[in-house]
């Protein structure tokens, strides 16, 4: 299971463990710290809405997850992380065309070394 919290919506995805298809039947019951939700099926991701007052921060988080006969209980830690996406800019980007060069001569290289291995000794 993973969660993403945007604003008040916090949207769960559910995994089968073995066949790692999305679970959309059963029911899912989260409790973070206080808090109690019941999820929703929203298509292939399960959806509840957070309380206004929520205060994003470490609080355990337990799941109890119910799907044909079988019941999971889940429990960890709900962990707010902040990050930023990075976008190299088109200067950064262009300052490097020594590395396309080089993965193309190493797609040579290997493909010569593939061709004569295949192929056995050859001369011209």
């Amino acid at each position: 299971m993973v969660g993403l919290v945007e604003g008040n919506k916090l949207t769960l995805w559910l995994d089968d463990v073995k066949t790692n298809i999305p679970v959309v039947s059963g029911s899912i019951e989260i409790e973070i710290g206080e808090t109690k939700l019941q999820p929703q099926l929203a298509g292939e991701v399960w959806v509840a809405t957070l309380p206004v007052d929520f205060v994003p921060e470490m609080l355990p988080i337990t799941a109890t997850v119910s799907t044909r006969g079988t019941t999971d209980l889940l429990a960890g830690e709900f962990v707010q992380t902040d990050f930023e996406v990075v976008t190299p800019s088109a200067s950064e980007v262009q300052s490097f065309p020594w590395l396309l060069a080089l993965a193309g001569l190493i797609a040579f290289f290997s493909l010569g070394a593939a061709l004569r291995r295949r192929l056995g000794r050859f001369s011209f």
